[in-house]
């Protein structure tokens, strides 16, 4: 399921929202972040639009203030088609649908998979571990139905528990228990589509290496791939020596 990202310029709420005393008080002038608006019941919605409508908070206790706060929502619902099975409220979903960015499951992304795993790694390491080649290739290949979170929480688990600086394909084992959904969907039963898209996959690799004459970060660079993922899939078609850049 991709998520929705939904931003509402000069927003307002009320101290009730969410339960946090003086949080959109506090928020005035900048930026208040709403984490998945589509799980909020009928009644909170309404709270929400009221608020956006009048642009006031109302402190508990005390009188109605006036706030200028930006709005980011987000959520991994469709909320269209909650608005016509009556789970989520129109007149809401306009306010707040103002600019939608739509982000594809973390699996349809691969080219962000190692930079992710590489900074999530760097932070929760010290001294900073790094991945193989195999460990990269292994993470690449994953289904990550947990999205960003999933990932981040293995590379905090391969922080604690692998002694070696370097990490191995070994100690992503872990992920092996979740296997890509509709894997035969995807490639295949004769395996056809998958032989197709390897060699599709390695036409395109040889060409940006040609056109990069041999320079594996100019060729990442060019298939807006990360270099280590390159390097793997460079090795696995047998595509030329690495050359380091000049």
């Amino acid at each position: 399921m991709s998520t929705r990202l939904f931003g509402h310029v000069k927003g307002a709420f009320t101290g009730a929202i969410l339960e946090r005393k003086g949080a959109f008080r506090e928020a005035n002038s900048g930026m208040l972040f709403l984490d998945e608006i589509g799980d909020m019941d009928l009644a909170m919605q309404a709270k929400i639009l009221r608020a956006l409508q009048e642009r006031v908070v109302t402190p508990v206790g005390g009188k109605p203030q006036k706030v200028d706060v930006r709005i980011v929502a987000a959520t991994h619902r469709d909320l269209e088609q909650w608005v016509k099975q009556g789970r989520f409220r129109e007149d809401l979903f306009y306010r707040l649908n103002v600019v939608p960015i739509e982000l594809q499951p973390l699996r349809k992304r691969t080219a962000d998979i190692l930079p992710l795993a590489e900074h999530f790694l760097a932070m929760a390491s010290s001294p900073k571990k790094q991945l193989s080649d195999e460990a990269a290739q292994q993470l690449a290949g994953h289904a990550w139905p947990g999205n960003v979170r999933e990932l981040r929480n293995a590379m905090e688990r391969v922080a604690v528990l692998c002694r070696s600086d370097i990490v191995a394909a070994s100690d992503l084992n872990f992920l092996s228990s979740s296997p890509a959904p509709n894997a035969e969907e995807e490639n295949g039963d004769d395996g056809h589509l998958s032989s197709a898209v390897e060699r599709l996959e390695r036409r395109l690799i040889a060409e940006a290496l040609a056109e990069s004459k041999g320079n594996r970060a100019e060729a990442a660079r060019r298939l807006g791939i990360h270099r280590q993922l390159l390097h793997t899939k460079a090795e696995k078609y047998g595509l030329g020596k690495r050359k380091s850049p000049p």
